[in-house]
């Protein structure tokens, strides 16, 4: 009897190790499938695409953080749906028959963005503060930007980058300009000023060591900036007193002539 009750218990016992080792390892893997943690992180954007009828493409962000999801519309009664799914949950949409941005937190991972309708979608990591940020040049940087006005300066700093392209678009996600830098400095680019209040840069090394990273900070402006009303008196001042001087000697010399 004891020899049975012993192997019972050597049989429980082993029954016991392998559930915990199972459910073991089943909380390790619902760990490892469940979205990084790494939403505060930097990210590099993920492009910006053209659909005409239906469109889905597989993104790779490689750090999470917050970004931005546009669409445009090609215009008139044209619209473009978009929506991005991570693991099969939706995690950001935008349905709309004109320019529109929504912003969402997003783990790093990999993403499907779904199309349809007629015009283009971007999706953009948050630069809208403008602060100096580094950047792998490894990877083309994708940002969403809020300007205050239509002049935008983009400030670079190649590091380990020979040459850097820069390009920005509009709220339409329409090109309006291009720049090669091959030098540490500022590139001014002008929006339409109809639309200024959101645009996107790209940026894609195009030669250097491979592995480094470059810094960028951006800032901007209204084309003509407001009169400064609070220099007119010293201006009028600086005007007037010369005026009054001849006035005066005017004046005094039309006096003794007619003596």
């Amino acid at each position: 009897m004891r020899g049975r009750v012993t192997r019972r218990r050597t049989g429980a016992g082993i029954s016991g190790i392998l559930l915990v080792l199972l459910v073991s390892l089943a909380v390790f893997a619902a760990a490892r499938s469940a979205p990084s943690a790494r939403a505060a992180d930097l990210g590099v954007g993920a492009g910006i695409f053209t659909v005409d009828g239906s469109f889905v493409q597989n993104l790779s962000l490689p750090q999470g953080g917050t970004y931005y999801l546009t669409t445009a519309p090609d215009g008139g009664s044209a619209y473009v749906n978009a929506s991005l799914t991570y693991n099969g949950s939706l995690l950001a949409q935008e349905n709309t028959t004109a320019s529109s941005s929504t912003f969402a937190s997003l783990p790093a991972g990999n993403y499907v963005l779904s199309l349809t309708g007629h015009g283009r979608a971007a999706l953009g990591w948050d630069f809208t503060d403008g602060a100096v940020e580094d950047f792998p040049d490894n990877a083309t940087l994708v940002a969403f930007l809020a300007p205050s006005g239509p002049k935008v300066d983009v400030y670079v700093s190649r590091g380990n980058a020979q040459t850097i392209e820069l390009t920005m678009y509009n709220d339409e996600l329409l090109r309006i300009g291009n720049a090669t830098v091959s030098a540490d400095g500022p590139v001014t680019f002008v929006l339409p000023s109809s639309a200024a209040s959101v645009a996107y840069l790209v940026a894609r090394v195009t030669a250097g060591t491979p592995n480094g990273v470059y810094g960028l900070s951006w800032s901007s402006e209204p084309l003509n900036p407001p009169i400064d009303f609070t220099a007119w008196p010293w201006f009028l001042l600086w005007i007037l007193v010369p005026v009054a001087v001849a006035l005066v000697i005017f004046v005094l010399l039309h006096r003794r002539r007619t003596r």
